[in-house]
């Protein structure tokens, strides 16, 4: 499932999972999927975004930096793994187009997970 509800030490996370995803097209069904879930909600979300393995184009960015800075209000922090190469290029242009300030790249899941619970 691209994008689903998980629970880390009694906290309710937004799960995209992107691992490996090779196409623009199979992205940005995961970023609609796990956006369409953050509608809903009373509170800021927090979100888990695994991208290990995941091929990122210029379709995918251009429409994540989109959608985080139509929701930017529903975020609360998020979490990325999976994030190195060119992928660490994209994520900084990522942020400096929507200004989020509570995401950050960590080196694996519980890392990522115990930050967004903290």
């Amino acid at each position: 499932m691209p994008a689903s509800w998980i629970e880390h030490r009694g906290r309710q996370v937004l799960f995209f999972d992107y691992r490996g995803q090779k196409t623009d097209g199979e992205l940005i069904a995961t970023l609609e999927a796990g956006s369409a879930m953050m509608q809903p909600l009373p509170a800021p979300a927090l979100l888990f975004n695994d991208f290990e393995g995941s091929v990122i184009g210029s379709a995918f960015m251009k429409r994540v930096k989109q959608v985080g800075r139509q929701n930017a209000r529903l975020i609360g922090r998020s979490a990325l793994v999976g994030i190195s190469g060119i992928k660490i290029v994209f994520f900084n242009a990522y942020l400096r187009a929507t200004g989020e300030r509570q995401t950050r790249a960590f080196r694996n899941r519980e890392e990522a997970l115990d930050f967004l619970v903290a």
